[in-house]
């Protein structure tokens, strides 16, 4: 959206419909909430477009566009596939809204890269400034994953811990972004509160495409936009929506 509104010369919006990275273009607040999704577009690298002028739900959407996103990468691992969807009118769409979200990840970047200027502790800096905690360091030992038949990046990353954590694992589960998080077998951090990994000297963010075994990593914790922790938000996004048999509590109540 920044490079489109720079691209187009619109206004860019400070905010976003999920706060965070979700999997599923189903688990924004515009789709779970009843607004409109479609018409919705699908563009690829090459030119391709796909309008979906109707959808029996928001569910089916997400299927559908999942679908066009594996037949892109089929060709090309590294391309993209662009979605456009939710087009309401912008009064509908303020209660689906997270603010703010755009000058949340500017401020967070800065304070990192102060923190990197002055010689203090990136890590701890990144979690500081959104509120939030470092769950874990160590290293990564192994990641057992799979592309999922619907077309999720879906598996574990175990970690053995170091420094504060030293003699502790970690597990961290993901589809596609990180949903649930044990500290020797109990969980400290679920879904939708936010859940990420970075560097442990940098806290460069590492994506599940990159995080490799033998990186020294920390995973950080913080909570969820007000609104992901309630009603519908909340069932679309807490971890029985993955298959597991756990009820969501709230990240400052774990820690």
């Amino acid at each position: 959206s920044v490079d489109a509104a720079a691209r187009t010369g619109r206004h860019l919006v400070d905010g976003d419909f999920i706060g965070r990275a979700l999997p599923k273009m189903s688990q924004a607040l515009p789709a779970v909430l009843g607004l409109k999704t479609w018409p919705l577009t699908i563009c690829d690298p090459w030119g391709n477009s796909l309008v979906l002028d109707d959808c029996p739900s928001p569910q089916v959407a997400e299927r559908i566009g999942k679908m066009v996103s594996k037949v892109t990468k089929s060709v090309d691992m590294g391309a993209s596939c662009s979605h456009a969807a939710f087009p309401n009118r912008l009064g509908q769409l303020g209660r689906a809204l997270v603010p703010g979200t755009l000058t949340r990840s500017l401020e967070v970047g800065r304070r990192v890269l102060e923190a990197r200027a002055s010689g203090e502790d990136p890590v701890g800096a990144a979690a500081e400034s959104v509120g939030g905690a470092v769950l874990f360091t160590g290293e990564v030992t192994e990641r057992t994953w799979s592309d999922t038949p619907d077309g999720y990046m879906e598996g574990i990353t175990h970690i053995d811990g170091s420094r504060a954590h030293s003699g502790a694992k970690a597990r961290v589960w993901f589809q596609n972004e990180h949903h649930l998080v044990w500290i020797d077998d109990e969980p400290v951090a679920l879904s939708p509160d936010i859940i990420a990994v970075v560097d442990a000297t940098s806290a460069e963010p590492i994506s599940n495409t990159e995080l490799r075994q033998g990186m020294s990593v920390s995973v950080l914790g913080f909570a969820a936009p007000e609104a992901f922790r309630e009603g519908a938000p909340l069932a679309a996004t807490a971890p029985k929506h993955y298959g597991f048999d756990v009820e969501w509590v709230a990240i400052e109540r774990l820690n």
